[in-house]
């Protein structure tokens, strides 16, 4: 069976309980006891080194939200892959949608990042997506390729795609499963085989389950919903079980 990816991007926030607590939650009959599923949290970056720690006994991975485009030297507050990957990071958001809007990230930057994320042996997920005005003139295919084509130029196969598109994110809307289903089955031929492509956007617990069992969608990248661990946890349970 096929790997699935279950991403909680806290963003600039944290969880209301302790990290422990918040681990200690998940582990209960979730994370670990689903093997085809990957839990991956993304905490901002004060809190990667502590979290680890915690998720040093369980199966739970850690990411990290951004990273820079360059390996060392002077830019103060970038931090490199290098680090990341010393403070036992194993998976990057590369070009998510709030990081290109308010740090004017381009499809150019995000395959840079990529690439160093990868030269230290971390896996990337690049974030791809468009905003509603190309939604609304259907255009999203052509608008999808190109961000694939360009972020992924030069990589190896160890990648992960995150579907996220612009005007789904923090709104509460969602697009329509077949397109989701459409879109990712477009994405596919440009991709290594076997990539994961993952949901992202007004991801819950409430619609977890039906993003999860599209057939080309492996994963889901969460935001607010991850925050709490009781309502993550039920989103988890939710999206790996075989019922409706």
């Amino acid at each position: 069976m096929t790997k699935q990816f279950i991403v909680a991007n806290w963003k600039m926030n944290l969880p209301e309980t302790s990290l422990a607590d918040y681990v200690d939650i998940l582990q209960d009959d979730s994370a670990d006891n689903n093997i085809l599923t990957q839990i991956i949290l993304c905490p901002p970056f004060p809190f990667l080194a502590s979290l680890q720690n915690v998720l040093t006994q369980t199966s739970i991975s850690l990411g990290a939200q951004t990273v820079s485009a360059h390996e060392k030297g002077a830019y103060t507050g970038d931090v490199s892959a290098h680090m990341l990957q010393k403070v036992g990071a194993q998976y990057v958001i590369c070009g998510h949608s709030e990081q290109r809007h308010y740090h004017n990230f381009c499809d150019e930057d995000v395959n840079v990042q990529a690439r160093q994320v990868q030269s230290v042996g971390l896996t990337p997920i690049i974030c791809v997506g468009e905003p509603l005005s190309v939604f609304e003139t259907h255009q999203t295919h052509g608008y999808l390729q190109q961000q694939i084509k360009t972020t992924t130029a030069g990589l190896a196969p160890n990648m992960i795609i995150a579907y996220e598109p612009l005007w789904a994110i923090g709104t509460g809307h969602t697009p329509q499963l077949e397109d989701v289903e459409k879109i990712a089955q477009k994405l596919q031929p440009h991709l290594p085989p076997e990539t994961p492509i993952l949901y992202g956007g007004s991801v819950k617990a409430e619609n977890a389950q039906s993003f999860m069992r599209l057939s080309s969608i492996q994963g889901l990248l969460v935001g607010g919903a991850s925050l709490d661990p009781y309502s993550f946890k039920n989103l988890i349970l939710r999206a790996t079980s075989n019922t409706i």
